[in-house]
């Protein structure tokens, strides 16, 4: 039998190997890049004039929040608005726009809707660099200003702070926050003995009275399903 070849190293002999010939590797080439979609402009409404607000104006008690100011739009001082009324221009449908101090912030002159509100021209703000500026602040109106509301519908702001009371007139709590997560609205009270908040669905079954000259609504919540189901 031959002998294993030696090699000497570090002055003792080991066996050496062979090194294989290696089969080369074949890298995938790298997936060509999705591209990306072109931006499409932003749709813009024609230009038109604010109606003037016919009701009662100049009292400003029991504000309530119509939007917020987004920033500037385009170059000729324009301001942006996110509008948070059920359609765009009613942002701008019941008179001045007041700041949270109280004070009259925007009275716009023309609008010109957009994708989630409009944008206004307004005398108290003249280029974009002001516009920016005041990006964030709420927009508020007098709640005198709001229209009447069909049978069983509130404003929010009505409801807040109303006497939340069970059926037999036992003292549930105040109402305190009004949700909608996407499946209906739900009130929050907060319990007169410093327990945790309760969240109710506001249904006619749930909340078969809702008086708000005596700001109170009366709930009948449902029966606990037992426990396991």
């Amino acid at each position: 039998m031959p002998a294993k070849p030696m090699a000497v190293a570090a002055g003792r002999a080991q066996p050496i190997a062979r090194t294989p010939i290696l089969t080369p590797v074949r890298v995938a080439p790298k997936p060509l890049a999705t591209p990306k979609p072109a931006v499409e402009p932003e749709l813009v409404g024609d230009s038109q004039a604010v109606p003037t607000f016919k009701g009662k104006t100049g009292s400003a008690k029991g504000m309530v929040m119509v939007g917020a100011i987004a920033g500037a739009f385009g170059v000729k001082g324009e301001v942006r608005l996110r509008a948070f009324t059920d359609k765009n221009e009613g942002v701008i449908a019941y008179g001045p726009l007041y700041g949270e101090d109280g004070k009259i912030l925007l009275k716009p002159k023309s609008w010109r809707e957009l994708k989630d509100g409009v944008a206004v021209v307004a005398p108290e703000i003249k280029t974009r660099e002001e516009a920016e500026a005041m990006k964030g602040q709420k927009l508020f109106v007098p709640r005198a200003n709001l229209p009447a509301t069909a049978e069983d519908e509130f404003y929010v702001v009505d409801l807040l702070g109303s006497r939340a009371e069970a059926l037999d007139g036992t003292v549930l709590g105040d109402i305190v926050a009004v949700w909608n997560f996407g499946a209906g609205d739900i009130l929050e009270y907060k319990p007169p003995n410093g327990g945790p908040n309760v969240r109710i669905t506001f249904t006619k079954e749930t909340v078969p009275h809702v008086d708000l000259g005596a700001r109170r609504v009366v709930i009948d919540p449902p029966a606990p399903e037992p426990v396991g189901k």
